[in-house]
């Protein structure tokens, strides 16, 4: 898969996954709409993907390479949805919260500055009623393997 390519489905996939979809209102209005199909005509819509590519014919043929087989491409071609297969498990993963983050950075800057700090799942931004970053974020990270087991060097849990 080519990196643009890589880039459009982890961000398609992103907006659909576990830790997004909970909180994204716009896609679970949408979802609520056609039995979880949602049109490309709305994905485009949103920057991040605007940014990488707004050609539905590129964004089909890119799902159709992924592995991690979350979603489904409609019969036309017009429309995404996650894979029924596939439902939302109850979120029962601990958060990290941090605070003290520039209230200009960007979600780049944040996942540059966790590069270093362990596998992070999702990066939540918390925002204000008129969507500035308020400089702190909610982070998921990787299930440990057992239940008290000591964290992974490097890991968030031991940075924090």
């Amino acid at each position: 898969m080519a990196a643009l390519e890589a880039k459009i489905c982890h961000q398609i996939e992103y907006y659909f996954e576990d830790f997004n979809l909970p909180w994204d209102k716009l896609l679970k209005e949408q979802i609520k709409l056609d039995e979880g199909w949602v049109s490309l005509e709305i994905m485009i819509k949103f920057n991040r993907m605007n940014c990488l590519t707004t050609d539905f014919n590129v964004i089909v043929e890119t799902l159709s390479k992924s592995e991690a087989e979350l979603m489904e491409i409609s019969e036309d071609k017009t429309q995404i949805r996650r894979s029924p297969s596939k439902p939302l498990p109850e979120v029962t993963d601990e958060s990290v919260y941090i605070k003290g983050f520039q209230t200009d950075a960007t979600l780049d800057d944040i996942k540059e500055w966790l590069e270093d700090k362990g596998q992070v799942l999702n990066i939540q931004m918390r925002r204000t009623l008129h969507k500035t970053f308020k400089g702190s974020t909610f982070l998921c990270q990787e299930k440990q393997q057992g239940k008290g087991s000591p964290p992974a060097s490097g890991s968030l849990s031991s940075w924090c």
